[in-house]
């Protein structure tokens, strides 16, 4: 990641944990990263990946102690862990001082937490970048009107971009969907010959 500077990665929505993990994994520059994500849900999914990646890292969300969560900030800062996951909520209310490397992972609720982020790197000389998906494409202009710049574009060269805006598909099961019940005429023995002779008898 370049020091000192705004950018983005424009990625698929399915993509943003694979691409995540490999900037760990051959951004040099990156020696420490916090991730901020939107919900718990995202984070433990994300967190999930990153454990099976062999990466070292600690989660911060609101279920969590006070004093757990202010532990791991403090072991991130000292550089003892490779990244720090946190959502949004308690993002806002720790102290990020110290912290040169931050990524946005869910793109940005409230426009003054990009302000007050990229004011906390830019102290540190440090970096901030935000993934941006296609549905994302019509709030980065926002973004850059907040920025007061056009941010840069990065890709990394080594990750397999899909070519696809969508996710693979997945075989869904078939619903075993019952026909409505037809009303049919009862079929009557003998094609109905029976029925023809009893009219007959009654006239004699």
């Amino acid at each position: 990641m370049p020091s000192s500077s705004q950018f983005i990665y424009e990625v698929l929505e399915h993509q943003k944990t694979d691409l995540l993990i490999h900037l760990l994994q051959t951004e040099a520059d990156l020696a420490s990263l916090i991730v901020i994500l939107r919900t718990k849900e995202a984070l433990h999914a994300v967190t999930a990946a990153l454990s099976q990646a062999g990466l070292p890292f600690q989660s911060l969300h609101g279920t969590k102690k006070t004093e757990l969560r202010d532990r791991a900030l403090r072991d991130f800062k000292e550089g003892r862990l490779r990244a720090l996951v946190a959502t949004e909520a308690v993002a806002r209310v720790s102290n990020l001082d110290g912290v040169r490397h931050i990524l946005q992972f869910d793109f940005y609720e409230v426009a003054a937490d990009y302000l007050h982020r990229l004011d906390t790197v830019r102290k540190s000389q440090g970096s901030i970048a935000t993934f941006v998906t296609t549905k994302e494409k019509n709030l980065l202009k926002k973004l850059e009107d907040l920025a007061a710049e056009k941010l840069l574009r990065l890709e990394s060269e080594s990750f397999a971009y899909a070519a696809s805006g969508t996710a693979p598909k997945t075989k869904r099961a078939k619903k075993n969907v019952s026909k409505p019940l037809q009303h049919k005429k009862p079929k009557l023995r003998n094609g109905g010959r029976d029925n023809k002779k009893s009219k007959r008898t009654k006239k004699r």
